[in-house]
């Protein structure tokens, strides 16, 4: 939308080019007051032009003009300037024929858009979905957004910034931004964010990868799994295996010293192979870890050797 200088008793016009999603609203202010249909102002919007009339300027009607078009995703606007200056024939020369070629409504008053469109702010229109994996295996992450180039598309893990490197790997191609963790272990265990910005705008989205550990062994051999906790006290720690909580027992031991919880199957069976869950947690919050267990059943007649003895003496 360009700014316009004309003389009193001129029409003015001005035309801004809109473009997005409909619905869309469009709105006019002069001075960063709203403008309504009526009086000195007819606003029309047709094939994606909007348009704001005077059909007489005057000098009340100097002052910045903006025009403003919003729909579900976001706004945009443009502005210009119209100046007014006294007409120099004097205030009496009110009719058309006061008007020469160079200044008539046609030509001088009639504005040219700006801009092509207007400019969306980013959206995450399809979002970061949770994922469990397993040590030792890659994870993609991966998400949508809509808005106007350009947009810069960041990362990071429990708030901390990803970069991309080393175990990481990341790119983004036709709105898609894509994070590649080559190999984990228990330490990506967290929440990640895909942040996305440009000048109008920003947004975000997230999810929670769960890293469990694996653990095999044979049946009947104890098998132990730890999980390290660190946070304000006091602090309360659960062991979970489908939903039911584990307790000490005859077949299980379960401790917390020195920030560390521990759960012992003192003689593992087929039947104990599946997900456990290590729950902390404190006035803050929560935060878990999972551990894949998967007993292999024993072979009948096979001698025990020296190790699995000493193993057996040190675990009784």
């Amino acid at each position: 939308m360009t700014s316009l200088q004309q003389t009193e008793g001129q029409a003015v016009r001005f035309e801004c080019r809109v473009a997005g999603s409909s619905p869309l609203e469009v709105t006019w202010l002069r001075d960063g007051e709203p403008l309504k249909q009526g009086g000195d102002f007819t606003m029309t919007y047709d094939d994606n032009t909007a348009a704001l009339e005077i059909a007489r300027g005057e000098m009340r009607h100097s002052g910045e003009y903006t025009c403003s078009a919003t729909n579900s995703v976001g706004s945009a606007s443009c502005r210009a300037k119209l100046t007014l200056t006294a007409d120099p024939r004097g205030p009496d020369c009110n009719d058309s024929s006061c008007l020469d070629s160079s200044s008539s409504p046609s030509s001088s008053s009639r504005s040219s858009p700006d801009i092509a469109a207007p400019r969306f702010p980013p959206i995450f229109d399809r979002k970061l979905s949770p994922q469990e994996v397993t040590v030792g295996d890659s994870i993609e992450l991966e998400c949508h957004m809509t808005g106007s180039a350009p947009i810069k598309v960041t990362w990071s893990k429990d708030h901390k910034d990803i970069r991309s490197g080393g175990n990481y790997k990341m790119s983004c191609v036709e709105n898609t931004p894509h994070l590649t963790i080559m190999k984990t272990d228990k330490g990506d265990t967290g929440k990640y964010f895909c942040h996305a910005s440009n000048d109008t705008g920003k947004d975000s989205c997230s999810c929670d990868i769960t890293v469990k550990e694996h653990i095999e062994d044979t049946e009947g051999r104890l098998v132990k799994m730890e999980g390290r906790v660190s946070g304000s006290q006091p602090i309360s720690v659960r062991w979970f295996r489908g939903g039911s909580e584990i307790l000490s027992s005859d077949q299980y031991d379960v401790s917390f010293k020195s920030n560390v919880s521990v759960l012992c199957i003192k003689s593992s069976r087929v039947t104990d192979s599946g997900s456990y869950q290590c729950r902390a947690s404190n006035e803050a919050g929560e935060s878990c870890c999972d551990v894949t267990v998967g007993i292999r059943g024993g072979s009948a007649g096979t001698p025990v050797t020296l190790r699995e003895r000493e193993r057996q003496r040190f675990s009784s």
